[in-house]
């Protein structure tokens, strides 16, 4: 699982990926709680309490803490991305939402070849 992965500080991409993995996993099953993360950790791996439950494994506690962040942020984080056609793929994917005309012309205009002079 993502939220146990241990990676060293300086693999920053590898966790930055870990992280983005995480988040998506967490918008896909809904689990968007501390307690909803420790419950799946404690049925995941029901032999391990020393490391999945967080009063006992400070580290799992930041990992977790971490995770919220990042999934709370991540609204903000695609506001600022520019909406191409992934960004609307994405979009309608996990909400409906869809381009209007114009951003659909707009995408449409992106996509096409460049023109030689």
């Amino acid at each position: 699982m993502k939220i146990l992965a241990n990676r060293l500080i300086e693999d920053t991409e590898k966790n930055e990926s870990d992280l983005d993995d995480a988040v998506g996993l967490m918008k896909v099953t809904r689990l968007t709680t501390a307690q909803q993360l420790v419950d799946l950790l404690k049925e995941c791996y029901p032999g391990l309490p020393g490391i999945v439950i967080p009063v006992l494994s400070p580290r799992i506690k930041a990992k977790i803490e971490t995770l919220l962040d990042a999934y709370r942020a991540e609204p903000l984080r695609r506001a600022s991305m520019p909406k191409d056609g992934r960004w609307w793929a994405y979009e309608t994917i996990r909400g409906g939402l869809t381009p209007n005309a114009e951003e659909q012309s707009e995408l449409e205009q992106a996509k096409a070849p460049a023109s030689a002079p």
